[in-house]
């Protein structure tokens, strides 16, 4: 797979995110488009189910389409800076996690800090995520594949990476018991212990992802500010034979 620039990574994944934040602010306009296309103030209750419908499934197709579309261009500039190339993978995943807050964009959500930083409502997991994609745009392209950040800033580097894993696998984990809670409301009622489990495992993904946030900090202030990428070393002359004396 061809390196990819930095400024070629920013474009590429900078009109991903701006026309996702355009189409999100723009959604009320869409779904007043789509209740005109289905005539549905003909029938009783009829816009309720069409804005009740684009409102829930059709924001999640569309964070899921913005996911998926930011797979390829991480997974080539992380494999071009010497990173792991599985934050291709998990920083989609980081956006993923954050649907609650990132279907509600252009509308109304809440963030708060009087309760403290993890019942603040704040979107840890696209924070962690917008911190990767802005370290990944500006660390200088390696010249020399024997000078990469990775190989640079190791220890930082595999902090931040397992770290991003870390946030990854347990907001999953609280997706998941959330969902599970959702299931049960039938059977078990709002008695369900799956919400209240949830609810700590999703603070103990806040509180990985912030740890993860210092190293990624890190590597962007030391490898953004001025760094310039290290010229490829020249080729050794070759050893030519003296030539022989003449009598």
């Amino acid at each position: 797979m061809r390196p990819l620039t930095g400024g070629r990574f920013l474009v590429t994944v900078g009109w991903r995110i701006a026309a996702f934040v355009a189409i999100s602010f723009g959604f009320p306009y869409i779904l007043s488009a789509i209740q005109s296309v289905t005539q549905c103030a003909s029938t009783q209750g009829g816009c309720f189910a069409v804005a009740a419908l684009s409102g829930t499934a059709l924001r999640l197709a569309i964070l899921a389409i913005f996911a998926l579309f930011l797979v390829r261009p991480i997974w080539r500039r992380a494999g071009t800076l010497g990173m792991p190339r599985s934050l291709g993978l998990a920083v989609p995943v980081l956006f993923l996690l954050d649907w609650k807050f990132l279907t509600t964009l252009g509308g109304y959500w809440r963030v708060s800090f009087s309760g403290g930083i993890l019942d603040s409502g704040l979107p840890f997991f696209t924070v962690l995520a917008l911190v990767i994609i802005v370290f990944l745009a500006i660390a200088p392209t390696p010249v020399d594949q024997r000078d990469t950040p990775w190989r640079r800033h190791r220890v930082a580097g595999e902090a931040g990476w397992f770290g991003c894993l870390g946030t990854a696998v347990l907001g999953a984990v609280s997706a998941g018991l959330f969902i599970v809670w959702l299931a049960s409301l039938a059977t078990i009622g709002m008695m369900s212990p799956f919400a209240a489990d949830a609810l700590h495992v999703a603070k103990a993904a806040y509180i990985v992802a912030l740890a993860a946030m210092v190293p990624f900090v890190w590597l962007i202030l030391a490898e953004g500010l001025g760094r310039p990428a290290r010229p490829a070393p020249p080729p050794r002359p070759s050893q030519a034979p003296p030539a022989s004396e003449t009598s």
